[in-house]
């Protein structure tokens, strides 16, 4: 489920002209990274180890496709499993 709400969120940044998204994870970096997410930094903040993620939004221009019906239709059912 976390990597369709990941994948919905890059469309929608393209479909608005972003060409990158930036994140900070403390704990999720093998997630990101499994979805094409890349470690820009580490850091220390306040004690907590975090990473600096990045995600080049032109490198992969065919996304997960959640706009068209089809795809929404599918992330729906995979939802209901």
């Amino acid at each position: 489920m976390g990597s369709i709400l990941v994948r919905a969120i890059e469309d929608q940044a393209r479909q608005r002209g972003f060409s990158r998204l930036n994140l900070y994870t403390s704990e999720a970096t093998g997630f990101y990274a499994r979805l094409g997410w890349s470690t820009a930094d580490r850091t220390n903040w306040r004690g907590v180890d975090a990473a600096l993620m990045v995600r080049d939004l032109r490198s992969d221009v065919t996304g997960f496709g959640l706009g068209s019906r089809a795809t929404l239709l599918e992330a729906s059912k995979i939802r209901r499993r």
